[in-house]
């Protein structure tokens, strides 16, 4: 298994190529699956489960997928079963493992060669000054996610440039979000573990950030897998 990790902003993009609906659907006897898919640093993917969940935590957040192939350039076993239980039985095959299958990406037949967990990453995107971020908490203070934490006590902080807001209180679980935006006006939050480490507020700096590796540490939470 492979692992990568993408920028915030591609990794949220990168989702959309979930396609385990689309396969738990088909019909081998009709030929290969349409699948969803999205080229990622050169390679066409497709994805057949997702895990979401607060980044930092034991679990990150990942988008389990498979890198395709034309069937000319795999060497292995092929099929159109999404789910074979007698190649399982057999022992030719692992039970989740869907290497070798063919599928149809982008009008093109492929098969599924390699399996590659993409991991998210922090931002990639210019780090969001602490006056807009500020700006933008008070405004959408009492809304979503933030009604729940009302009462809370709010401080301000920072994790590699980013400004990162935390509610917290004697009867509100902690909650720690990073502000970020991929145009500098529009305003998105990144949920983090809230045991994640963060640092002083008086580290932020007024640049551009850079794509950091997923840390590992805290809850996490199960969303879909194919």
């Amino acid at each position: 298994m492979i692992d990568v990790t993408a920028p915030m902003e591609q990794w949220a993009e990168l989702t959309e190529m979930y396609s385990a609906p689309q396969l738990v659907g088909s019909k081998p006897e009709k030929g290969p699956a349409s699948v969803k898919s999205q080229v990622f640093r050169g390679h066409r993917y497709t994805a057949i489960g997702i895990m979401y969940g607060p980044y930092g935590g034991r679990t990150n957040p990942v988008i389990n997928a498979y890198r395709l192939a034309l069937p000319s350039q795999f060497d292995g076993e092929m099929r159109r079963e999404y789910h074979d239980e007698q190649a399982i039985v057999d022992g030719r095959r692992a039970r989740g493992d869907h290497t070798g299958l063919l599928v149809k990406a982008a009008g093109t037949t492929m098969v599924c060669a390699t399996p590659v967990n993409i991991l998210q990453g922090l931002p990639g995107t210019p780090v969001v000054d602490i006056s807009l971020a500020k700006v933008s908490e008070k405004q959408r203070r009492g809304t979503g996610w933030r009604a729940r934490h009302a009462g809370g006590v709010v401080t301000w902080h920072s994790l590699a440039g980013h400004p990162v807001v935390r509610y917290e209180g004697p009867d509100i679980a902690p909650h720690q979000c990073l502000i970020w935006s991929p145009d500098g006006n529009a305003m998105h939050d990144m949920h983090l573990a809230s045991s994640f480490p963060l640092e002083p507020l008086a580290d932020i700096r007024e640049a551009s950030s850079k794509p950091h590796p997923p840390a590992a540490n805290d809850e996490s939470q199960l969303a879909l897998f194919g």
